[in-house]
């Protein structure tokens, strides 16, 4: 087996830069404090590290970061002629920035992860602290969180099989990657439930399958491509934007889901009842669909999709017809009494109502040749028979499939 190639890299306080190039002939790399300290033979005290660099060309290397403290961020990236496969990569509380490496099993419990131009099988954020925390409940103690805090992650250019966070975080960002399986765990054995402050997935993301168990405040999906999108029974969603995005197949999302309500949501609720078969939670999540996009009209679209709404709900609420034609009956009616009222004639009220509701069944000939309530009546009908028409295809809408 070769040997893995290190490059290591410090920039100093005093802009004064120490550098050295060590080979590793085992297949376990521990960095630390005293790793460091050693290998260049001299304290930082005085002059402290401002900027460690690791340029790994790693041949089934493990690399375990752990007890570190010289800086804040460790920088780790591959040489650029030279492949670079690590078995496992683990840091637990010194912040990473990996750039170009192939991992197999990578797992960090750190405040901030940037994760770039890399291949990984199974990457894992705050699993250790979530095992350390697990520990502490088998022990007897209750209502304590076990997820991780931290702050941000950010992943660029990626290709990841498996995703699993056990995180509370401020900030996660997904970019120009491909993942397979992605996870957010709300911790288990606990009561509490994790919260994710704000997610951006954007610029080209492909993501197979995407599972939610904790609370995600704010999401953002921006010309990407979601396969599958699951809600666990704990999550809950604040608020939810698409553009260029599509959000194939949906399960587990319904209204408890949400705080409040766009069309991105009602189009999740949408897609999940359709996979389950809840035919009333598909017509009440396509109906706001409708309605969201009518909102968007002006003019005569706008004017048409408020009609639609009163008759039929957009043909998703088929027995709102009943209530047009109570409306049309009284108007027809009311325009035939108002116009005995003007000529001073007298008024049978139970009569027009009789012919008016006569009408709709296109019945009033027998009654009325001509004049004014003949062609009032005449108009009642037609509407009549286009709310009918209407009625049978919200009947197709709202119960097909």
């Amino acid at each position: 087996m070769e040997d893995s190639i290190i490059k290591i890299k410090l920039v100093l306080e005093d802009k004064s830069e120490k550098q050295t190039d060590i080979s590793v002939p085992s297949s376990c790399l521990n960095i630390n404090d005293d790793f460091v300290e050693q290998l260049f033979g001299m304290k930082f005290t005085d002059n402290k590290i401002i900027n460690c660099n690791i340029v790994l060309a790693a041949n089934n290397l493990a690399v375990n970061i752990e007890n570190y403290s010289l800086t804040e961020v460790i920088n780790i990236s591959g040489f650029f002629n030279s492949p670079s496969k690590v078995s496992t990569f683990k840091s637990r509380g010194t912040n990473v920035h990996i750039v170009n490496q192939e991992i197999n099993i990578l797992q960090l419990d750190c405040q901030k992860i940037l994760l770039a131009e890399s291949c990984v099988k199974q990457f894992d954020i705050g699993l250790f602290e979530h095992n350390m925390a697990l520990r502490k409940v088998s022990e007897g103690k209750k209502d304590i969180s076990t997820t991780y805090k931290m702050k941000e992650v950010d992943i660029r250019d990626c290709t990841i099989t498996k995703l699993r966070t056990f995180i509370e975080c401020n900030y996660i960002n997904i970019q120009e990657s491909i993942l397979e399986t992605i996870s957010f765990y709300t911790g288990f054995g606990s009561s509490l439930l994790a919260t994710i402050k704000k997610m951006k997935i954007w610029n080209n993301v492909d993501i197979k399958t995407c599972e939610v168990s904790c609370k995600i405040e704010e999401v953002t999906i921006e010309d990407s491509i979601v396969t599958t999108m699951i809600a666990k029974e704990r999550s809950i969603f604040g608020k939810i934007e698409t553009n260029n995005t599509q959000v194939m197949n949906a399960h587990g999302f319904n209204k408890s889901k949400f705080s409040e309500f766009n069309m991105e949501m009602w189009q999740l609720i949408s897609k999940s009842a359709e996979s389950s078969n809840n035919s009333s939670l598909r017509a009440e999540a396509n109906y706001q669909i409708t309605k969201n996009m009518y909102k968007e009209e002006k003019g005569i679209n706008k004017i048409i999709g408020v009609l639609f709404d009163f008759c039929t709900g957009y043909g998703y609420k088929p027995l709102r017809i009943i209530k047009t034609f109570i409306v049309l009956t009284i108007s027809s009616g009311a325009i035939s009494v108002a116009r005995l009222l003007v000529m001073g004639k007298s008024i049978n009220y139970l009569k027009i109502l009789q012919l008016s509701v006569a009408a709709i069944a296109g019945q009033q000939g027998l009654e009325l040749k001509d004049g004014f309530q003949f062609w009032i009546y005449n108009i009642e009908y037609c509407i009549g028979v286009i709310l009918f028409a209407m009625f049978v295809n919200a009947l197709y809408v709202r119960y097909n499939g």
